[in-house]
């Protein structure tokens, strides 16, 4: 109940998904009810199960700004997704984390979506390079670069394949492969809704699992570390 609690506790009360299960809902059961959700995701995980809802997206289209209605390319997709799926989610991601963070699998400059780091704890060590090149009269190189459509092109069997050479195997390798596999997403605007359509291309949009899987672990293996 413990990792369940923790989970629950950093899921964010944002719009629910097509289910319609919004966090509230969930932190309003009783005690006895949210041992059965809990239930229900042990049932999941050593089934290795992935239910439809889970793998069903709702995509809000929002304009941005200064640009055409119009025109199609002038709107960003904002997929919602369950809930509860974010919620299991993270109980995964704890458990990924504890395992690579043992394992000392990430390089000591990896900042990203990993605890007690970030963007600042680069910052600082950037700062503290410059400032010791400038003490010195030297130079310091610096290079950035943006993959374009990155979520999108992701390799699924690459992926997978990464995660098993990760160290990762049986329950959570299996999971993965349902949840990628047979997705399907639609178009709402208005109260107007499209047609399911497939949407099994490159990682989940609004998963909370991927950042991590695919820059800390996809990216490391197929670009070298970063």
């Amino acid at each position: 109940m413990k990792e369940f609690s923790d989970a629950l506790s950093k899921t964010s009360n944002r719009s629910p998904g097509p289910d319609k299960i919004t966090k509230r809902m969930i932190t309003s059961l009783s005690d006895a009810n949210l041992y059965k959700v809990l239930g229900l995701f042990n049932d999941l995980w050593y089934s290795s199960s992935v239910p439809v809802d889970w793998r069903l997206a709702k995509f809000i289209p929002i304009l941005k700004p200064g640009r055409k209605p119009e025109d199609v390319s002038s709107y960003r997709l904002i997929a919602l997704t369950s809930v509860l799926c974010k919620l299991f989610e993270r109980i995964i991601l704890a458990r990924l984390l504890k395992f690579y963070m043992h394992n000392k699998f990430f390089p000591p400059f990896q900042a990203g979506f990993l605890p007690y780091k970030g963007c600042d704890s680069l910052s600082s060590v950037l700062l503290n390079k410059m400032l010791t090149a400038r003490a010195r009269r030297n130079l310091v190189y610096g290079i950035s670069f943006d993959i374009q459509g990155a979520y999108d092109n992701v390799w699924h069997d690459g992926l997978l394949f990464k995660l098993l050479q990760s160290g990762n195997r049986g329950r959570i390798a299996l999971w993965f492969y349902h949840f990628l596999r047979d997705r399907k997403a639609f178009v709402s605007l208005r109260g107007t809704s499209s047609a399911f359509f497939r949407h099994d291309r490159g990682v989940p949009q609004g998963s909370v699992l991927f950042p991590i899987m695919f820059f800390r672990v996809y990216a490391r293996y197929f670009g070298g570390d970063t």
